[in-house]
Formats: C-alpha cells, sequence, structure tokens
C-alpha cells in the first residue's frame, strides 16, 4: 500500500508541477509529459527484472520442496513395506492364520523400484 500511495503522490505532483497550475513554477515536463513517460517506462523495466527473478528463487525453491517430499516420501514407503513384512513374519512365527494374501497385498510388500516408479511416471505424464 505504501508503494502505490508514493506513486499516487509523484505522479499527482508531477501533473500540478507541469500543469502550469501552480504561479511561479514553469512546467519542465509539458503536457504530454515526455519525461514522466519515460520514467515510468523505465521503472517498469526495473519492477519486471525484479519480478521475474523473485519468481525465478521461487520457482527454485518450490523444486527444493517437491524433491524433499519425493525423498520423505520413498523412505515412508520403505518403512511401510518393511512394517508389512515383519508382521506377516511374525504372524507366521506365532502360527497366526492370515488368509491368502491377494496380489495387491503381495505388491505392497515387494520393495518399490524406485527407477522403474520413475520411468513409469514419466511415460504416463502428457509431454510439455
Amino acid at each position: 500500500m505504501k508503494f502505490i500511495v508514493i506513486h499516487v503522490l509523484w505522479f499527482s505532483s508531477w501533473c500540478l508541477l507541469n500543469l502550469g497550475w501552480i504561479p511561479g513554477i514553469e512546467p519542465f515536463d509539458p503536457f504530454p509529459f515526455f519525461l514522466l513517460s519515460l520514467a515510468v517506462s523505465v521503472e517498469v523495466s526495473f519492477l519486471t527484472i525484479f519480478l521475474l527473478m523473485n519468481q525465478n528463487s521461487m520457482n527454485r525453491q518450490a523444486e527444493q520442496r517437491s524433491h524433499l517430499e519425493l525423498q520423505v516420501n520413498i523412505l515412508a514407503e520403505q518403512e511401510a513395506t518393511q512394517t508389512l513384512q515383519m508382521i506377516r513374519r511374525i504372524s507366521e512365527h506365532l502360527g497366526v492364520e492370515v488368509e491368502d494374501l491377494n496380489t495387491e497385498q503381495r505388491e505392497l510388500e515387494k520393495k518399490t523400484d524406485v527407477h522403474e516408479l520413475h520411468t513409469r511416471i514419466k511415460d504416463t505424464l502428457p509431454d510439455k
């Protein structure tokens, strides 16, 4: 909000000074305010550069967060797989009868191949 207020005051002052409405002050940039247009154009260029730099930085941070989330998810999946395997072994050791494992349960107990998963995801994602 401070940025907007400063700009409104700046442009209002510029226009008042250069419209000749204030007695004793000679306009230095008469209407249509070419110097003001030049200053605004330069400011827009710099603001655009700063905005793009900030956006670039935010994209890098988002990529790092995504990579970290992927690593955490892979670790969580490995832990879940090991937990399922331990529960099956404990059940077998204690002689607890477990209903026949269906295909999905067997798949969950298998170690996930990260490279194969990456290839599968890459193949299903649409090309840019």
